[in-house]
């Protein structure tokens, strides 16, 4: 099925009506090396609203015929972010402090230019 603009709209317009008030703002950092090769101090990138969830646990049946099973601890950490030209700027790699923890951008997660359901990676 192709998604045409109108229905991402919709689509869009309904997520930041529920989501919204459960939504966070960070700040996104980005580091990049100077013009001698050097890790340069934090560029500021934009400033976004997410959702910050962790990913659940599920069940995989090996084989239909025996009880034999798989169990997927999956708790990566995620950030829901609706996008925008401002959601849009964010890179991998880029990273912001949520609640004392600092994360960084692993995987973008897109979902049809609708939404980015961010994969993290937290940061000691």
């Amino acid at each position: 099925m192709r998604w045409n603009e109108t229905r991402k709209q919709r689509i869009r317009r309904q997520l930041v009506r529920k989501i919204t008030p459960f939504m966070k703002e960070v700040k996104i950092l980005r580091q990049d090396d100077n013009v001698f090769k050097e890790k340069s101090d934090d560029d500021y990138v934009c400033t976004v609203k997410g959702y910050y969830h962790t990913g659940s646990t599920s069940i995989n049946l090996v084989n239909d015929s025996s009880d034999a099973a798989n169990l997927n601890r999956n708790y990566q950490d995620r950030f829901l972010l609706i996008v925008d030209d401002e959601v849009n700027k964010i890179e991998e790699h880029d990273y912001f402090k949520l609640d004392a923890v600092m994360y960084e951008i692993i995987d973008k997660g897109n979902i049809e230019d609708i939404v980015w359901d961010t994969y993290l990676k937290r940061m000691e």
